[in-house]
């Protein structure tokens, strides 16, 4: 006749071993839904009022000057030159009459592998908020250490917009 795997060894132990491994599993679980429920809807743009890195064209000086809340912004993947370094990133590029014109800025460095494993390029998205614009004093100050911040949505997520069937 076999014994019970915990007549083998100090029942205690056992016990204890398996609260542990419960707790680590059930610690993973949660962690996975917070984390990876959902594509990222919103994304910050950084360095709209900077002109290196073809954020400058004929018509502007600094082509982030002209974004304004509600305009509709593509996202397209390009390489930049980021601290004297080639890095993949994502930039931003307003839409014109159905026209791509200018680059405007780029995706924060962090999030561009995030966002490139969730399919995010040649997505449009609507500006909602400038920060050098806003009531709120963090973000103006975020708007001044990255040379120009707004916060901006997928528009498959915006109200109103419905998808052709």
């Amino acid at each position: 006749m076999y014994l019970p795997f915990f007549c083998c060894v100090d029942f205690k132990k056992w016990v204890i071993v398996v609260k542990k491994l419960l707790r680590c599993l059930f610690a993973a679980t949660v962690c996975r839904q917070r984390y990876h429920k959902s594509i990222m809807e919103q994304y910050e743009i950084v360095g709209l009022k900077a002109s290196d890195n073809g954020r400058s064209c004929e018509r502007h000086h600094v082509c982030g000057d002209s974004v304004q809340e509600g305009d509709i912004l593509r996202m397209k993947e390009c390489v930049v030159n980021y601290n004297d370094k080639l890095k993949e990133s994502i930039k931003f590029v307003t839409v014109v009459n159905g026209r791509e014109c200018c680059t405007v800025g780029f995706l924060p460095q962090y999030l561009v592998v995030r966002a490139v494993r969730e399919g995010c390029k040649d997505r449009f998205v609507e500006v909602l908020k400038l920060y050098s614009h806003s009531p709120n004093i963090i973000e103006r100050r975020k708007d001044h250490v990255n040379k120009g911040m707004a916060l901006c949505m997928l528009i498959d997520n915006v109200e109103g917009v419905q998808a052709l069937e």
